[in-house]
């Protein structure tokens, strides 16, 4: 029995609106780390600091700019279905935003369950998904606040 698989190569602006997405929050991380780590050692110059701070903040910019820009094209790219368990990807995602969270004086939790919980989903879209939600939490939550990052398992009824 033959199938069909469809792939609809992605247009060069919406390449490049995803290249300037995964950047920026590159980028963020980049950043947080940086701080956390000139939080964790006294007496370096701040001075040193300075110009990169400026440098990423306006690389931002010019990312978001690029995302905003590439998003216009206005076409969305097939799905990529697959089966994945969310935790393994939750307690990486989790490894990669805790140095960040930290940095912001933030506490990331993990509280997921000890069962599978497997998805049907496009693996890559889900880390994007991921990533923005968690991004925006970094940056919205108060000081000293508490992220949660888990899932809760619902039936669904046919």
């Amino acid at each position: 029995m033959a199938t069909n698989q469809w792939h609809i190569t992605p247009s060069p602006e919406e390449w490049l609106a995803d290249v300037a997405h995964d950047l920026r929050h590159s980028l963020a991380l980049l950043v947080g780390m940086v701080d956390q780590m000139t939080g964790n050692t006294p007496g370096l110059d701040s001075k040193i600091l300075r110009p990169f701070h400026q440098h990423a903040e306006a690389m931002a910019r010019k990312l978001e700019w690029l995302v905003e820009l590439g998003r216009g094209a206005g076409h969305q790219q097939a799905p990529d279905w697959v089966q994945v368990d969310i935790r393994p990807l939750l307690e990486h995602m989790a490894r990669v935003f805790q140095p960040l969270a930290e940095s912001k004086g933030l506490n990331l939790v993990l509280s997921a369950a000890e069962e599978p919980c497997v998805c049907l989903v496009d693996a890559q879209m889900m880390e994007s998904i991921f990533t923005n939600l968690l991004m925006n939490a970094v940056q919205h939550s108060p000081p000293n606040g508490t992220i949660e990052l888990g899932w809760t398992a619902i039936e669904m009824q046919e």
